[in-house]
């Protein structure tokens, strides 16, 4: 019998939807303090849009999904050390990337528990795509 989903994956799959939305809140709060749209806008709305697909694919149960996303998601760590002087506007801006920060390291924590790495194996042995 297969696995129901378990809902510490639901609420990951709800968390990363929140992190990508946030994202595109913080962008359009960012233009709207500054005056302006940073040149990296198109950029920061176009990946937080692919993040928002990725989430919908994990929820899917492709396991391939997840190790993209945690992949993405160490880049945007990692370049947030170098970017984030630079980004901070206005104390809304940084906290909402702190935020972002904070809901995406809780997803990928649940993501990555017993029982969901359990509810993705069933998915890849029922013959989804992994």
């Amino acid at each position: 019998m297969a696995m129901k989903k378990p809902k510490r994956v639901s609420m990951a799959i709800g968390l990363l939807y929140a992190s990508s939305l946030l994202g595109l809140l913080e962008v359009t709060t960012s233009a709207t303090l500054t005056g302006g749209y940073s040149p990296f806008a198109s950029i920061d709305i176009t990946l937080y849009s692919i993040l928002l697909v990725i989430a919908f694919i994990i929820g899917r149960g492709i396991n391939t999904a997840r190790v993209v996303y945690i992949l993405l998601a160490v880049i945007w760590f990692g370049s947030l050390l170098f970017v984030l002087p630079s980004m901070f506007h206005h104390k809304i801006n940084l906290m909402m990337i702190f935020m972002q920060l904070v809901l995406t390291i809780a997803a990928v924590y649940m993501l990555y528990q017993q029982k969901s790495n359990q509810w993705f194996r069933d998915q890849v042995n029922k013959g989804n795509l992994n």
